[in-house]
């Protein structure tokens, strides 16, 4: 274990609680797994906002369902929300085109996504579109997927109906003039569900970068961008903000206090391995903030 890192128990975690007024909460290992909370995180999280007034803020970077269906997922689990409180990459691509990018209203998106993109594009009043229907049988039918200048970005998420319709029209229009914004709710290589793996939006963006030569923005976390649309809603002070993870790249990155929890993608005995990972804290699980009280 690296020596800079402490391992949270009950001489150290009042400390740590006093260290910090915002926590910032990665949800997918941290605060459920699959549809299931973790054991005691939600009485932990109530209990910082409740009980120690902490503010408590959550982002995934999981772009397939809207905010509205994570907050009925919260409160599936016992943690009540609000929409302004919780950040998904889906919504972080629609701020960073309306509020960062500007793009014009006459401007459409061109969605590779799940309906949680969508929703949330929506919601911003950007005009968007797929292809979730269409599925070319030769090369007539690709003819018909053409440049659109009337498109001024494209957006790509995790999309379990991926097919090369949209890889044809996303190429034809990453490619043409002038170039359209290329946008990622994220890249991460891999996806979890339920404890297996998968290919991730990553490995959905692939194809297109080898194809186009092009890079998109990445608006999810661990990128900078994210930390930023955050900040600029809540006015936080990073230096009493921590982030939980299961992976704290993003809160090192944001020169943020760092709490990995093992209840995720990194377990023990991988993080004993990596030297490369520093968080200053370290825990089971969330739900020991609680428990060694």
């Amino acid at each position: 274990m690296v020596k800079t890192t402490q391992k949270l128990n009950n001489t150290n975690v009042k400390e740590f609680l006093d260290k910090y007024d915002t926590f910032l909460f990665d949800c997918d290992g941290v605060i459920w797994s699959g549809s299931n909370a973790i054991p005691q995180v939600p009485e932990t999280i109530n209990w910082l906002k409740n009980t120690l007034n902490k503010q408590c803020l959550f982002l995934t970077n999981n772009a397939t369902k809207s905010r509205d269906s994570y907050l009925k997922k919260f409160s599936d689990i016992g943690i009540l929300i609000s929409k302004d409180e919780f950040f998904s990459s889906s919504y972080l691509a629609g701020v960073y085109l309306k509020n960062v990018l500007q793009l014009p209203s006459d401007k459409k998106v061109f969605v590779i996504g799940m309906e949680g993109i969508k929703e949330e594009l929506n919601g911003l009043n950007i005009d968007n579109y797929s292809l979730e229907d269409y599925h070319p049988v030769d090369e007539d039918d690709l003819s018909k997927l053409g440049p659109n200048l009337d498109v001024g970005a494209l957006v790509i998420g995790m999309d379990r109906g991926i097919n090369y319709a949209k890889y044809a029209h996303g190429y034809q229009l990453l490619t043409q003039k002038p170039l359209v914004h290329f946008i990622a709710c994220n890249d991460d290589p891999t996806d979890t569900v339920n404890g297996k793996f998968f290919p991730g939006t990553g490995s959905i963006i692939s194809p297109l970068i080898n194809s186009t030569k092009r890079v998109p923005t990445v608006v999810g976390k661990p990128n900078i961008s994210a930390l930023e649309s955050i900040n600029a809603l809540y006015q936080l002070d990073l230096c009493r903000t921590c982030m939980t993870d299961t992976d704290i790249q993003f809160g090192l990155s944001g020169n943020l206090g760092t709490l990995l929890v093992f209840s995720g993608l990194t377990n023990e005995e991988q993080f004993s391995s990596q030297s490369d990972i520093i968080p200053e804290y370290v825990a089971e699980s969330v739900a020991q903030l609680y428990n060694l009280n």
